[in-house]
This record gives C-alpha cells, structure tokens and sequence, in this order.
C-alpha cells in the first residue's frame, strides 16, 4: 500500500539537498568578493554576483518547492496510515511469532465473550475465518449443491466450488470467502475472482465477507455477474434456513471457541 511514498520522501530530499547547495554556492560569489577587497582577482569574482544572486532566487524557489513537496508527502503518508491495517502499520514488528501471540490473545478473548445463543452479528466479532468458510461450504450443502473446497492457504481465504447434483462434473457457480472485519473489500479482490471464474469458464459467482464491500467493488461485481454477500446478507441467507439447520451452522461457527 502507498509503495510510492518512500520514492517520494527520496525526492523531496533531493530538493532539500540542491536547494541547499544553490543557496551556498549562490552565497558565495556575492560575498567573498567583498572580503578580498582590492586583491588580485577581486574584479573577476564580482563579475560573478549577478550569477550568484540568480543561483540564491532558484536555490530559494527549490526549497520552496521542497517544502511544498514534503506537505503533500505528509497528507499522503496520513492517509496512509489510517487506510492501513493493524498490522501493516507495525511494519517490520510484525511477524510470526508476534502473529502467534496475537491469535493466542483473541483466542483467549473470544473465549471469554458470552456465546451466542442465535445468528446475529455477535458471531461475527468472534468467528474465525476458517470457521466463516466452513459455515459458508455448509450452508450451500443445505441448499442443495455439492462442494468442493479450495484453500488458498493460512489466512488466505478459500474457493467454494458449487456443483448441480445433475450435473455433478461442471461447477455452477464459485464461492470466495474473505473474513476481513473492519476493512472494506476493494474492486482487486472482485477482479481477481473473475479472473478465476473466466479461467474455468464459470459464468455466476458468489463473495462472502464479514466486512463490507467499496462502491467501486459493488459496480464490477454488477456487471459482472457476481453476488456479493457481506455480514447483513450472510445473516440474512442462513435466516432462511430451518431453526435446526440454523444451530447447525452456529455449532459450526463456534466450534473451538468455547
């Protein structure tokens, strides 16, 4: 995210440091004739002042420009941070043993939460992401389908394959599940999704998230024939189900966090 900013800081710098070298060299031809006097040469550099107060107006205009520059990185470098995640913004201080520390602590946290009784967004706020796509694989199999799952690895989400049970060699439809609570999914994601879908020519997808989605993202998922499902719409499809499909599906979200 923002990859361009330290590119940017570099620049700014270099303004800084030419400005500084113009206002210097600049500095120095108006003023040292002055400390020679009369001696040789002294005629020769005060030839030089009108060079040297050109040198001082751009060396002046650069640090102007380089101030300005450095405004504009600073905004940039706050929308940064506030449009970062957690942990992107502790940078080289996260890694895998500080990750560990953190899944150990929100283990223990959700443990400690009153368990919900029924579906509502309380689920939401503990239910892990592979809890999520277990729910979601289920609640499919309630519908009818076959599945097939797809994992794209730890913490990466996964595929859902959906199959006609007429038609059990073809998929009908592809499901992705993103748990991202907090952090609205982009337009990347939908896109990527697509490319997928047209690579094994399936013409209807479906997104699930616990998050929510950006406009952007809503208006290709439109137009392309994607379903997207966040917490609200996810909530509202297993209200569908039967009260014992619905416990089901609790008992799968919540296994593990009690």
């Amino acid at each position: 995210m923002f990859k361009w900013i330290p590119k940017k800081r570099r620049a700014t710098q270099r303004y800084e440091t030419a400005a500084v070298g113009l206002l210097v060299l600049g500095g120095a031809f108006l003023i040292v004739p002055s400390f020679l006097g009369g001696a040789a040469g002294a005629s020769a550099l005060s030839a030089l002042r009108p060079l040297g107060l050109l040198l001082g107006v751009v060396g002046g205009a650069l640090k102007g420009l380089g101030r300005m520059a450095a405004r504009r990185l600073a905004l940039h470098e706050g929308q940064a941070y506030r449009a970062a995640g957690p942990f992107e913004k502790m940078g080289p201080f996260f890694n895998s043993e500080v990750a560990a520390h953190l899944a150990a602590a929100e283990l223990a946290l959700n443990r400690a939460r009153p368990r919900p009784s029924s579906w509502s967004s309380d689920v939401f706020e503990i239910i892990r992401w592979e809890r999520l796509e277990a729910v979601v694989e289920a609640l499919f199999l309630q519908a009818g389908f076959k599945t097939e799952s797809r994992s794209h690895g730890a913490g990466g989400g996964m595929d859902v394959w959906l199959y006609s049970r007429h038609q059990p060699g073809a998929p009908v439809s592809l499901v992705h599940c993103g748990h991202g609570p907090g952090k609205p999914i982009g337009v990347e994601g939908i896109r990527d999704m697509l490319g997928m879908m047209m690579a094994q020519s399936v013409m209807r997808g479906q997104y699930v998230t616990t998050s929510t989605y950006t406009e952007e993202a809503v208006a290709f998922a439109r137009n392309h024939g994607i379903n997207l499902l966040d917490a609200n719409g996810l909530l509202a499809l297993i209200g569908r189900r039967t009260p014992e499909q619905q416990q089901a599906l609790l008992d799968l979200a919540l296994e593990g966090a009690s």
